[in-house]
């Protein structure tokens, strides 16, 4: 891919991500009905919750995948090892319980 289709792609992307999260956002805060006991409180956690498994997973699939190229003579480079020092750190954030 041209360096040029490759701007192009990640705009794109960058673009429909952003309208997917705010019409994702717009649905879980505005169109859902409030819930019996917990009225609109209930909203947050259609934002919340898969927000956080998808950071989390995502973070870990992308700690395996850069640490199996970095093992992998043929790809082995410093990058692959920082990409998964740094995603492995993002989902023990993520897995690290509140302080009391």
């Amino acid at each position: 891919m041209t360096s040029a289709r490759a701007v192009r792609a990640t705009r794109v992307l960058g673009w429909v991500t952003l309208v997917a999260l705010a019409v994702t956002a717009w649905l879980a805060l505005v169109v859902t009905p409030p819930d019996v006991n917990q009225k609109d409180a209930v909203r947050l956690l259609y934002l919340h919750a898969p927000t956080a498994w998808l950071a989390m997973y995502l973070s870990f699939g992308v700690t395996t995948l850069a640490s199996l190229l970095y093992l992998w003579k043929r790809t082995r480079s410093r990058l692959w090892d920082l990409l998964a020092a740094a995603s492995a750190e993002g989902g023990c954030v993520r897995l690290a319980p509140l302080p009391r």
